[in-house]
């Protein structure tokens, strides 16, 4: 059986060999069970992704907009990239020494594999999906 995740990964390299690289290397990570690694990395390509795909160095909160306004991107999926800029702001750049952070009113554990692995299995194929789609385009 194989993994849906690897076959967009497959495709998004038929386009573009560097984002491809990348996102082989995400899930590579996530097939090693490396999670924080996986997702964090996840998170750098969604924001790479768009900065390339809209010739933009701006933060990612502005990326998303601009790839927005350039119709790479439609509002559905603009406000699930800003739903996964917020999880990426609140994880990433949480106080690992707190232990916890809050996302839309949930406590999460920050360093506990299970998180990164979860959130993982939650965004990866969407978020691939949404890269194949902007660089087919």
């Amino acid at each position: 059986m194989t993994n849906p995740v690897e076959d967009i990964i497959d495709e998004i390299t038929v386009h573009d060999n560097v984002l491809g690289w990348m996102a082989t290397e995400v899930q590579t990570a996530a097939n090693e069970s490396l999670w924080y690694p996986a997702i964090a990395s996840l998170f750098t390509l969604t924001e790479q992704t768009l900065k390339w795909a809209t010739d933009s160095d701006e933060t990612f909160y502005k990326v998303i907009g601009l790839a927005n306004e350039q119709s790479l991107i439609n509002e559905t999926e603009k406000d699930l990239l800003h739903h996964i800029r917020k999880i990426r702001n609140s994880y990433v750049h949480a106080n690992f020494h707190a232990g916890t952070f809050v996302l839309d009113g949930l406590i999460y554990q920050i360093n506990d594999s299970g998180t990164s692995e979860r959130l993982y299995e939650m965004y990866s194929e969407p978020v691939m999906a949404l890269i194949l789609k902007i660089v087919r385009d």
